[in-house]
Formats: C-alpha cells, sequence, structure tokens
C-alpha cells in the first residue's frame, strides 16, 4: 500500500496538511505500507522561496518520515511535479497518436466560458494543451415554441 502527501510549496504548512498526512502516516505503519512524498510545484507562479524546506522541517518536528520523496529518492522518481512534465507529454502525445485524445484550442489566458465556446480542430495548438476537458456535443437545435 503506498500513500502520498503532495504539499504545494506556496507558503507554510497549514493544518489541514498536517492532518491529512498524519492520517496516512499512521495508515500506512499500521499496514506495512510506505508514506510518499510528491511535490506538486505546477503552479509556478505561486511558488514561495524556502516553502518546501519550510514543510520539511514541520513534518520532522511533527516526527513524521516517509519512505520516498525528492530528497530521499526511489523507484518512481521524480517525486517533484514539475521535473515529471517530459513523462507526462509522453504518455499525453501517445493518447493524440492513438486518437483517444486531442489537443486543446484554448489559450491559458482564456476566460472557461470563451474556451467552451471554441470548436474542437484536429490540428495542434502550440498554445493548448492535450487533453478531453473542452470537447462538446453539438448542439441540438431548439424546437419552436407554440404560444
Amino acid at each position: 500500500m503506498r500513500l502520498r502527501f503532495a504539499p504545494s510549496p506556496t507558503g507554510a504548512l497549514h493544518i489541514g496538511s498536517v492532518r491529512t498526512t498524519l492520517y496516512n502516516y499512521f495508515f500506512a505503519r499500521q499496514r506495512d505500507g510506505a508514506l510518499i512524498l510528491r511535490v506538486e510545484d505546477t503552479d509556478q507562479d505561486r511558488l514561495v522561496a524556502g516553502a518546501i524546506d519550510s514543510i520539511y522541517e514541520g513534518l520532522h518536528w511533527l516526527g513524521i518520515t516517509w519512505t520516498e520523496g525528492p530528497q530521499e529518492g526511489g523507484p518512481h522518481a521524480p517525486y517533484i511535479q514539475s521535473q515529471r512534465l517530459p513523462l507526462y507529454q509522453k504518455h499525453a502525445q501517445e493518447l493524440v497518436d492513438k486518437g483517444a485524445a486531442y489537443y486543446c484550442c484554448c489559450s491559458s489566458g482564456s476566460p472557461p466560458s470563451v474556451r467552451s465556446r471554441r470548436p474542437v480542430t484536429s490540428s495542434p495548438d502550440t498554445t493548448g494543451t492535450a487533453g478531453t476537458s473542452h470537447r462538446r456535443r453539438p448542439r441540438r437545435a431548439r424546437r419552436p415554441s407554440h404560444t
């Protein structure tokens, strides 16, 4: 059994994160499992310098240890999300090549309401990402009202 704690280094260790980590830590220990630390640093705009060190210190102060993580390593490295991007891109491209996913034609700056109205195209858009979240069914024609 593998359980994880995935903090986002956007500030100090939060009490809600501590609660979740304690649950996972004790559950993993009870079942001879592993607790994994994976840093969720994908929101680069909100990263706070020193936040991951603060999180490490807080967890160590609580006596929480983990089996795998950025500093400890392990069989499923890397444990920092931004370092896994090439792996995700490879698998996303495989899905596109198989026809199981498509390139999103939305720009990251578009509001969700605008993105959902754009037509789905089969051509890659360098500003978009591969995914399936914006695919829409064709709209049905409205029936004329009989009033």
